[in-house]
């Protein structure tokens, strides 16, 4: 990747459920719970995670379906936030508490920074791939990842496990 990459470790919670996209007409998303992000900033163009992304983007290109990462929470939308919108003086329009509820609840992102799709890899495929880069060229955001990506494998069903690249 050329680009500054984050990671999403994910849960599949859609079990199999596919939904409509209300930003963007007509595109189909499964949605994937994060559990946690890692900034990988700048990583090399020709490692084994890249190969990996690329060989799953090619997988993933034809499938109607689009991973989808809920953020519900994890960019400081929580709560609070939405009682304070209720409350607030915008509420008492129809129209705006109907934009208010759409924006606060379609926090699905299904494509990154640059338009591209999000690539959705299982996460012990990935924590092989990544093993093998830090290997090959020692980084400390490397080593943050692997330990965090295991450490979830231990407490989650490792089959429901993904990582989700996302470009920006």
């Amino acid at each position: 990747m050329g680009y500054e990459t984050q990671i999403f470790i994910v849960e599949d919670y859609s079990f199999d459920t596919v939904r409509e996209s209300k930003s963007q007409v007509g595109v189909k998303y499964r949605s994937h719970r994060v559990l946690a992000s890692v900034n990988l900033s700048k990583m090399g163009g020709d490692s084994p995670v890249e190969h990996l992304r690329q060989k799953y983007a090619q997988k993933q290109e034809a499938d109607e379906v689009h991973p989808g990462v809920y953020k519900f929470g994890h960019n400081g939308v929580g709560d609070k936030d939405w009682k304070t919108l209720q409350e607030s003086d915008l509420w008492e329009n129809d129209a705006w508490q109907k934009k208010l509820t759409e924006a606060f609840y379609e926090e699905h992102v299904i494509l990154d920074d640059y338009g591209d799709r999000l690539v959705e890899i299982p996460a012990t495929e990935f924590l092989q791939a990544l093993k093998e880069s830090n290997e090959a060229e020692p980084y400390r955001r490397f080593s943050m990842a692997i330990a965090l990506i295991e450490e979830t494998l231990k407490h989650f069903e490792p089959e429901r496990l993904f990582v989700i690249t996302y470009g920006y």
